[in-house]
């Protein structure tokens, strides 16, 4: 199966899976393709004492408004399984939009009720043999961000 998850905020990422597949941005962006998200160290929802590493996307200084995209490789499943990341929003009122692409058909993963300034799990089962996964976001207030971190594919379907 391959599956692609885009995560609306201006960042896209593509590959191939033929196992479980994690992301924590710890040492790159794990061949996600995107526009101007940025790897950050700092405090993110596994490390308390800001050690950690998350993409993040921060609307350029000057710019009314500014979008952009983190997208996943296409993923290879054989079976059901769970797609789950961690999102987190600022003050601002940012939009962030994570979209799986299952072979053929896509769906939305509903982001409305994350609050701001805190990480919140997303996760949707997928039944495709690809997938993707593609993140956008839309930032227009200044200093307002979206941030990203430990994308995970796994086997079965999500327990959440």
């Amino acid at each position: 199966m391959w599956a692609s998850i885009i995560i609306s905020t201006g960042l896209l990422l593509s590959c191939a899976l033929a196992s479980d597949h994690k992301c924590d941005f710890e040492q790159d962006f794990c061949n996600y393709r995107h526009g101007k998200w940025t790897r950050q160290k700092g405090q993110d929802h596994t490390n308390s004492n800001s050690g950690g590493h998350y993409a993040m996307y921060k609307k350029p200084s000057g710019k009314m408004y500014s979008f952009d995209w983190l997208k996943s490789p296409e993923y290879s499943v054989e079976e059901e399984s769970c797609i789950s990341l961690w999102v987190w929003k600022s003050s601002g009122s940012p939009t962030l939009t994570v979209d799986v692409k299952e072979y053929g058909s896509s769906s939305r993963i509903d982001t409305s009720h994350i609050g701001q300034d805190q990480w919140v799990k997303l996760s949707q089962t997928v039944t495709a043999q690809t997938i993707s996964l593609s993140i956008f976001g839309l930032v227009a207030a200044n200093d307002a961000e979206v941030r990203v971190d430990d994308i995970l594919l796994t086997k079965g379907a999500c327990s959440e």
